[in-house]
């Protein structure tokens, strides 16, 4: 692995990450809100874990910081 630029869900996302941490950690968190959504899509009136609702709370907070 190496940095450069993280292509998530077939390129609609992209992301320039210095080191291949980052990336790896856009990696995992990509992963984790797929799962959150797929779940989500399967069964709507389940309610988010407590764990569920921080992976989507970083998730809001990378691209809060991405608008701005």
């Amino acid at each position: 692995m190496y940095s450069g630029v993280v292509s998530i869900d077939a390129n609609r996302i992209r992301f320039a990450v210095r080191d291949w941490k980052s990336m790896l950690a856009l990696k995992i968190l990509s992963a984790r809100i797929r799962d959150i959504l797929s779940g989500t899509f399967r069964d709507p009136q389940k309610k988010l874990s407590y764990k569920q609702q921080q992976w989507v709370q970083i998730w809001q907070q990378i691209f809060t910081q991405v608008g701005k």
